[in-house]
Formats: structure tokens, C-alpha cells, sequence
């Protein structure tokens, strides 16, 4: 069985194996009918500079393009689209990394789809990470959708069924960890930002006072009483219902809508609207008074 711990950031893939960072151009740029052209200028080198390069050619280069690594190329190509789309940070990309080759180099199982095992890995390194504000499950399988490749989340945990990463043994996400993500999100989208003249707050007030809000009210309710809800959909709900108590301290016009906030976060509509109606909005009544004296230290009134 294979050792899924996460043994810390110390772990690299070597250099020889870090062909993910050759992008579609790669070394082809100066090259003509498999010929060195010359410098970049246009200058033509010595006939000794471009024996020695060819040499390095032979050695080095040409090997990249064998059918062994072909396959490797194209994942880390593909791979390399998906993370900019992400905006992935070095560590995710180094783990994700690692964790391919560790996988691929495993001689028990024979990896057939070489995307969906780094759509796997990236899945995985996603959910061990420490950091806040998460990237979700559909998320990633979207980024690999947009790039015209098709990967399911049945056929990811099938593939990690297979090779018996249990991905449920990682760090299990709470609502908390999304906060400052989606707290991002909605206070710098266009809508929000323009009705915010209502309040009378900054975008960066704004998101701080959200988030702080959100802290409070979800440290008020135990992981007993959420149940089995998706943590992303409960903390959206709780942005939403954190911006109708600014809106009753000031008595202003709330500045979201179920609407507008399930557009920004891309939650579902129906998703806000049941944990609202089942138990937060009463909970949220309950609390009121304490949100409002949040709000009043929080602006210093």
C-alpha cells in the first residue's frame, strides 16, 4: 500500500523529472530543420559553438522527445494551463508534482490516464494543504474542463480507489477556511463596490467587517449542528446573512441578494435559501444584538 502522509514542504521533485516546466515552445526557439540558426540578434555562431551545442542536443534535449516522456510532457503542458487558471501557488505546484511521479514511478499499478492522475494529485495536494481559502472539488475539475479535458469526480476518486489514496485521511475542510476567499469576492465585484455608498464603507472595510462576522457567528455553532452540509455552500449562507446585519445596524437596503451573492461564489441559489430558512436566519435573530456590538467596536462608534 502506498504511504499518502504529507511529510512537509521538503520534498521536491528532482530537477531531471521537473519537465512541467517546459512550456509548448521549450527549447525549439533558434532552432532550424533540427539546426542551430544562430543567436537571437540573428548573428551566426562558430562552427565549434554549434558543434558543442548540438552535442548538448544529442545529450540532453532530444530524449524529451522520446515516447517515454511524450506522455509526461503533455500532462505538465496541460497541467501548466490548469494552474495558471488557478492561480496556484509554488507549494501546490511542487506537491502536485511529486505526487505524479511518486504514483507514476509505482510499479504495482499502471496509470492509463495520465491527466486524471494529475487532476488526482492536484486534488490531493489541495486538501493536505495548511493555507486558507481552499480551491473546491468542481473547481479543479472545471479548469480541466475549460482546457478541453474531460475528468469527473467519480473517475478521480475511482483512480484513488485504485491506487488506495484514501483522500478522506487529509485535512477535512470547515466553513471557516473559506471566509476570507469569499469575503474577497464579493467585495470587490462591480455590484457590490458600487452600492456600497449605502453603508458608507471601503471595499477593505467592507470585507474585514464580513469576515469578521462570519468568525463569530460560525464559532457559535458546533460541527454537530451543521451536519453533513458542504462546508463552501454553509459559508456563503453565512457572507449572505453578515451583510443583512450591517444592513439592520445602519437600516439600509442589504447590498446583497441570494442572487447576486450565488452568482459571485458560483454556490447554488436553493443552496442559501435551505440553510437560511432551516436554522440560520433563526440563529441569526438570536444573535443579533451581539453582531450589532461587533459592528459598533468594529467601526469604533
Amino acid at each position: 500500500m502506498i504511504d499518502n502522509s504529507y511529510e512537509g514542504p521538503t520534498q521536491y521533485t528532482s530537477i531531471g523529472k521537473r519537465i512541467d516546466r517546459v512550456g509548448e515552445l521549450g527549447s525549439e526557439i533558434g532552432y532550424f530543420n533540427s539546426r542551430i540558426r544562430g543567436t537571437t540578434r540573428g548573428r551566426k555562431i562558430s562552427s565549434e559553438t554549434a558543434m558543442r551545442f548540438n552535442r548538448l542536443n544529442v545529450k540532453f534535449h532530444r530524449p524529451i522527445k522520446n515516447a517515454s516522456t511524450q506522455t509526461h510532457l503533455r500532462t505538465f503542458s496541460i497541467f501548466n494551463r490548469v494552474a495558471s487558471h488557478l492561480q496556484l501557488t509554488s507549494s501546490l505546484r511542487e506537491r502536485t508534482s511529486y505526487l505524479y511521479w511518486k504514483y507514476v514511478n509505482n510499479k504495482e499499478h499502471r496509470i492509463s490516464n495520465h491527466v486524471l492522475l494529475i487532476a488526482m494529485c492536484l486534488l490531493y495536494a489541495v486538501r493536505e494543504n495548511r493555507e486558507k481559502s481552499p480551491f473546491k472539488f468542481q473547481e479543479i475539475i472545471a479548469a480541466f474542463e475549460k482546457g478541453g479535458h474531460r475528468v469527473t469526480n467519480r473517475n478521480i476518486l475511482q483512480l484513488a480507489n485504485d491506487l488506495k489514496v484514501n483522500l478522506n485521511r487529509v485535512k477535512v475542510r470547515k466553513s471557516e477556511d473559506y471566509l476570507r476567499r469569499i469575503t474577497e469576492q464579493v467585495s470587490n465585484h462591480d455590484s457590490v463596490v458600487s452600492n456600497l455608498d449605502t453603508y458608507g464603507l471601503s471595499p477593505g472595510t467592507y470585507q474585514a467587517l464580513l469576515t469578521k462576522i462570519g468568525e463569530y457567528f460560525l464559532s457559535t455553532i458546533g460541527r454537530r449542528e451543521r451536519g453533513g452540509v458542504q462546508p463552501y455552500g454553509y459559508a456563503v449562507s453565512v457572507i449572505y446573512l453578515a451583510d443583512r446585519g450591517i444592513a439592520r445596524y445602519f437600516r439600509k437596503t442589504p447590498v446583497l441578494t441570494q442572487a447576486l451573492v450565488a452568482k459571485i461564489t458560483g454556490a447554488r441559489e436553493y443552496t442559501i435559501r435551505d440553510h437560511c430558512y432551516k436554522s440560520l436566519s433563526k440563529r441569526f435573530e438570536n444573535n443579533r444584538k451581539q453582531i450589532f456590538s461587533i459592528i459598533r467596536e468594529f467601526l469604533h462608534l
